[in-house]
């Protein structure tokens, strides 16, 4: 796959990830996130059906999609599963005849249709039979108007996203204000609070992270630590003993789990199940961004030849999050779980190949393609294999997280 497919979650009013907005960029002659497949290159269109035919990249959950309008009116939206699939109509200046009936072919074929919120109501009339979702762009947009109409269209199941959430704050603003669905980074930033304790019963999690992110890895002290806890024990006995890894003997014991992994993969094993254990039920995507990222920085390490060592670069990734699932600054897990200072100066901008891994990991994420473009050009790598890359990091992601 050649084309970059970035995704975000989309939550509802008890912050459960429902669906995801998919983000397509097919290069560096077009930034931007709609799927335009009558301008795209055959590679493209290719890429992105394979992506919904198979319902890859959510997970069984709806993909939110943004249409150019010759997208819409030509009937290429079309091509796109109806039942898994959500048709975003984005940024249109003229709501006409056209838009209009391609937008009944979609829900006479079982679709579900989002627009923005309108500058001129009397157009979006028109389309108010056909609409399930209307965008607010931004919190600073849901004024009294919105009230208004939400209160005149919530009746007939009218539904109302907010977009660009970026607090915690601005979360419970727009739930208050009424709206069902949440885009944004309100959730991967949690409620960092500089006076707030690392709790307790997380200590011992992060103290484990702390003995497998050494470069001389001592497998007795790591098995110790995981047998005082008897989640992080049942966690791994659960990992080892799923189908995923298939060993041809049950594994009865940390000890014999141990035994049975190498250094490598006892440190990513390990750290799984300690990222998972630091993670309440609402930091649940938490988890699987880091494990995203982490994935990421370790295969893009390989890939480059850099010099980086993996396990260095998976563990980047999974404190990446740290600040968010705990709730505390950076700098205060840094203190605390004492990673190499490569990652540290990573994680605090300093420069260099493994911030620039980090970086790139994040502009994809957030679908920022200008920033993706610099990236891979001074890291030397082409945006074929980054592609790639990446998502196969969601999909291992996704599933190493179902066990």
């Amino acid at each position: 796959m050649n084309s970059y497919v970035a995704r975000q979650p989309i939550y509802d009013r008890t912050q459960e990830v429902v669906a995801y907005e998919l983000l397509f960029h097919s290069g560096p002659e077009a930034f931007c996130g709609s799927l335009d497949l009558d301008r795209a290159s055959t590679s493209v269109i290719s890429d992105s059906l394979h992506v919904f035919a198979n319902n890859e990249l959510t997970g069984g959950k709806p993909a939110w999609i943004d249409v150019s309008r010759n997208t819409l009116v030509r009937g290429f939206a079309l091509l796109l599963p109806p039942g898994t699939t959500v048709i975003q109509i984005r940024d249109l200046t003229d709501i006409d005849s056209e838009v209009v009936e391609a937008c009944r072919g979609l829900r006479q074929a079982g679709y579900t249709i989002s627009i923005d919120l309108p500058q001129s109501h009397e157009q979006f009339e028109s389309l108010l039979p056909l609409v399930d979702v209307v965008r607010v762009l931004s919190t600073a947009s849901i004024s009294a108007e919105h009230q208004a109409l939400r209160r005149r269209l919530a009746p007939r199941g009218m539904r109302f996203i907010a977009d660009n959430v970026g607090t915690r704050q601005e979360f419970l603003d727009a739930r208050n204000a009424g709206c069902d669905l949440f885009l944004g980074r309100f959730a991967m930033q949690g409620e960092v609070v500089a006076s707030r304790a690392i709790p307790a019963g997380k200590l011992t999690t992060l103290t484990l992270i702390q003995q497998l992110s050494r470069p001389d890895l001592n497998r007795t002290e790591v098995e110790d630590t995981i047998q005082r806890d008897p989640g992080l024990t049942l966690k791994l006995l659960r990992y080892l003993n799923s189908a995923f890894f298939a060993l041809p003997t049950r594994v009865e014991s940390i000890k014999h789990a141990v035994s049975l992994l190498g250094d490598g993969p006892l440190r990513t094993w390990a750290s799984l199940i300690a990222m998972g254990s630091l993670a309440d039920a609402p930091g649940a995507e938490l988890v699987v961004t880091g494990l995203v990222r982490a994935r990421f920085c370790e295969v893009i390490g390989k890939t480059l030849d850099c010099g980086l060592a993996p396990s260095e670069l998976f563990l980047l990734g999974m404190v990446s999050t740290f600040d968010a699932l705990l709730e505390v600054p950076i700098q205060k897990v840094l203190r605390t779980v004492k990673v190499s200072r490569a990652i540290d100066d990573a994680l605090l901008g300093a420069e260099g190949d493994m911030t620039r891994i980090f970086q790139l990991t994040l502009a994809i994420e957030s679908g920022n393609w200008s920033r993706v473009s610099t990236l891979t050009r001074d890291l030397g790598v082409g945006d074929g294999i980054v592609a790639g890359i990446y998502r196969e990091a969601i999909l291992w992601a996704d599933r190493v997280n179902q066990f």
